[in-house]
């Protein structure tokens, strides 16, 4: 074997070990969280079943179950309205997958990645989840994260949970766009992180999706995704 063959081979291995690697890290930070708040907006489940992996190796090694919050009612984005919240059908297919039912919770008014932690809160406070492992797409995982601790605040402990599935250059983009457009309209606002009852008023009274008279850069964000999305089409 060549020297050149031999480091070629030892670099791939060590490419291909890195997925494991990742899990393996997760795994540990897993241990000792209360809960999995997974954000909505999946294609076929890919955040449920990320989920319910992570639950399925901790679950030996802890004494009491980590408990999984699934959110969403369906995306703001969208023209139509669903039959049943995008929340619902994760639960079910989540039990269908043998995940007990005592461990699942969800929420089902979401609309937005913001929402999905806004209207999580509560539920994470009932079950006195203070150690919160955020599970997503690892595309999304920097909004997603951001918007977490913005919304729950210094009373909890938040970690990135993400699975392996990448975005484009545009969908970066868009990530990006999006989570600096909230943070100006929250900094508006004058939400500060951490306030429950701030970022409700917000909901109901700025949020685009909740209020139809709602203005600012998020809603400008927002016609600007729209448009792109139209353009493709």
């Amino acid at each position: 074997m060549t020297k050149a063959l031999a480091i070629f081979l030892m670099i791939s291995s060590l490419g291909c070990s890195q997925p494991g690697i990742k899990m393996r890290n997760q795994i540990e930070k897993a241990k000792t969280l209360d809960a999995l708040l997974v954000l909505g907006g999946e294609q076929n489940y890919s955040r449920s079943l990320h989920a319910l992996d992570i639950y399925n190796r901790v679950e030996k090694t802890r004494k009491n179950p980590i408990n999984i919050v699934l959110t969403g009612y369906h995306s703001g984005l969208s023209s139509t309205t669903p039959e049943k919240a995008e929340s619902e059908m994760a639960k079910e297919y989540l039990l269908f997958k043998g995940l007990p039912k005592e461990v699942i919770f969800n929420e089902t008014q979401s609309k937005d990645t913001l929402t999905n932690v806004v209207y999580a809160q509560p539920i994470l406070q009932k079950i006195n989840a203070k150690k919160v492992g955020i599970v997503t797409d690892n595309y999304h995982m920097g909004r997603g994260l951001w918007t977490a601790k913005r919304v729950l605040g210094k009373n909890y402990e938040v970690c990135a949970l993400p699975n392996e599935i990448e975005g484009s250059f545009l969908t970066g983009v868009q990530e990006l766009m999006i989570k600096y457009a909230q943070k100006i309209d929250l900094c508006i606002a004058g939400v500060k992180s951490g306030d429950q009852q701030a970022f409700e008023k917000y909901v109901r009274d700025k949020h685009p999706f909740y209020n139809q008279n709602a203005k600012g850069v998020y809603k400008t964000a927002i016609n600007i995704h729209k448009m792109i999305h139209g353009r493709k089409k």
